[in-house]
């Protein structure tokens, strides 16, 4: 009898053992978001790991920091990786011209600062 006592509790900790384990391979977007919905031709695909995005709020601040760059098609983050999925159009604008945007220095009360910093980059 006292051997189903701990059968619950022994479930429940290994559950809980390989969630924590297991999350390490599961990556949920943290934002995602269209700059061209009607956008119909073939976009280009730019993974970036982007030093400063750390959360929705981060992200969402890089989303309307390269907003007004044309070609832009739409942006994935992960924050809890700092990874970026950008879809482009290449007859637009080219990666180099992505990551300078990602790149440019942020006015914040009159101080120019450098936010966000691209430390990898992979085009597909």
């Amino acid at each position: 009898m006292t051997k189903r006592v701990f059968i619950v509790p022994a479930v429940i900790a290994a559950l809980t053992v390989a969630g924590v384990l297991g999350a390490g391979f599961i990556s949920v977007p943290t934002l995602t978001h269209a700059f061209d919905g009607d956008f119909s031709g073939e976009a280009r695909r730019a993974v970036l790991t982007v030093e400063g995005v750390r959360c929705y709020g981060t992200a969402d601040f890089l989303r309307e920091h390269i907003e007004h760059v044309p070609g832009l098609v739409s942006m994935t983050a992960y924050a809890g990786r700092k990874r970026v999925v950008i879809e482009y159009s290449a007859g637009e604008v080219d990666l180099d011209e992505i990551i300078a945007a990602i790149e440019e220095p942020i006015s914040v009360e009159s101080e120019r600062m450098e936010y966000f910093k691209v430390t990898s980059c992979r085009d597909e």
